[in-house]
């Protein structure tokens, strides 16, 4: 089993069931016997004519063993470093006398690890012909796991680092599974709806031509609004005059793409700084202000008076 243990110094957070692997020193006993930890360290830490302590924090269930042998062990591991340990063992004695027999030995504790799970929920969407990645994530097992897949859309695999990467050709909704296989064999499978969307159409942009400001337009006379437009297939747009803040309404659901309007300019919206808003799907666009006076195009009053001063 490939070592799981925290590394040194770290402080276990509860009892686990652990595999005690005999490297070295197992004496040989020929029935089953008794056998407890009397004395556990750091290896190098027991010194020769150690006093027999019994260590309650760990917990022997076998009763014989050699060396290489993988016993099960009960360790409460709370507040205690992880590491490597010699042990001293106290056995049962096999012969008449009765006398214990006791042995150091040097063993390695590693923790079961805990189940091999994918804990990543859902998959995020995707949109055709734009980068996708995401990755799915899993715990437990023994390290290091191998990824598979199946159902993902064209254009997109998983790694062995459990990413799910590349750029989707098609629009669906894709049944996926991902499997994760972990050192020791064992695998599970996760199965995620993954949506991939059409590509999304670029912005609708609109720029006024005309009036392109400082104009003077009046009252019965007709004029062309015009415009130019990109990505306006299919919508319509709204046109208004605003004079003062106040909107008059021009007209409503005009092709975007015909690109002008013809205004018949009625007795309302007079000023001489007017402007034409444009508004389509969320877009706006307002052109440089310009003047719309009544029939006969007299002049402000201010201007007739700066005239006269001359």
């Amino acid at each position: 089993m490939e070592n799981q243990s925290c590394p040194p110094g770290a402080i276990g957070l509860e009892p686990a069931e652990l595999d005690f692997v005999v490297e070295e020193g197992w004496p040989y006993v020929s029935e089953p016997r008794f056998i407890k930890v009397v004395n556990i360290g750091p290896p190098g830490s027991l010194t020769p004519g150690w006093s027999a302590k019994t260590v309650d924090w760990i917990k022997f269930s076998p009763h014989s063993g050699q060396t290489g042998q993988s016993i099960l062990v009960r360790v409460d591991l709370r507040g205690r470093p992880a590491g490597d340990y010699e042990a001293q063992m106290e056995f049962d004695s096999p012969t008449a006398t009765n006398t214990p027999q006791y042995a150091t030995i040097k063993a390695k504790v590693t923790p079961k690890p805990k189940p091999l799970q994918i804990v990543t929920a859902s998959l995020p969407n995707g949109v055709v012909g734009q980068p996708y990645s995401a990755q799915i994530e899993a715990q437990g097992g023994v390290l290091p796991y191998t990824w598979g897949s199946s159902g993902l859309p064209d254009g997109l695999s998983l790694d062995q680092n459990g990413w799910i990467i590349g750029i989707p050709v098609l629009s669906d909704s894709f049944s996926v599974a991902i499997m994760v296989q972990d050192a020791d064999g064992n695998s599970v499978t996760a199965q995620y709806t993954l949506d991939i969307t059409a590509t999304p159409p670029s912005p609708l942009t609109i720029s006024i031509i005309s009036p392109a400001g400082g104009e003077v337009w009046h009252v019965g006379e007709t004029h062309k609004i015009k415009w130019l437009a990109q990505n306006g297939d299919g919508k319509t747009l709204n046109i208004d005059l605003i004079c003062g803040g106040v909107p008059y309404g021009i007209a409503a659901g005009v092709p975007v793409n015909d690109g002008e309007y013809s205004w018949t300019i009625l007795n309302e919206g007079i000023g001489e700084t007017d402007t034409i808003r444009l508004s389509s799907d969320g877009v706006q666009e307002e052109s440089q202000p310009f003047a719309v006076r009544k029939a006969g195009g007299c002049a402000p009053f201010s201007k007739v008076l700066s005239l006269f001063k001359r």
